[in-house]
């Protein structure tokens, strides 16, 4: 991903940081205004931690004038699917 930013002139607007779910941000991280998360959806006992970190990503703006918003994609695959966004939905509204 720094390969990418670098190749497209983009490292003064760009921030690649690997987060690891249900674990503290990293101070340094700024504010994201997008959350682009694909294919996330795969193993139910980590569906706490990511609802979790995507809680503190977008509350890390609360204050500020920014709003992140998440961009979500994945493919129903099992029932599971459904309880995570039965977690998500108490934090987050949509669209569809």
């Amino acid at each position: 991903m720094h390969r990418n930013v670098q190749l497209n002139d983009l490292n003064s607007t760009v921030v690649v940081a690997e987060l690891n779910w249900g674990t503290p941000l990293p101070p340094s991280l700024p504010t994201p205004d997008l959350i682009l998360a694909a294919d996330c959806v795969y193993f139910e006992p980590a569906f706490p931690l990511l609802v979790q970190t995507l809680c503190d990503l977008v509350d890390a703006g609360t204050g500020d004038a920014k709003e992140t918003e998440v961009l979500f994609c994945y493919k129903r695959r099992r029932k599971a699917d459904k309880r995570f966004f039965g977690m998500l939905r108490k934090a987050f509204t949509w669209d569809e």
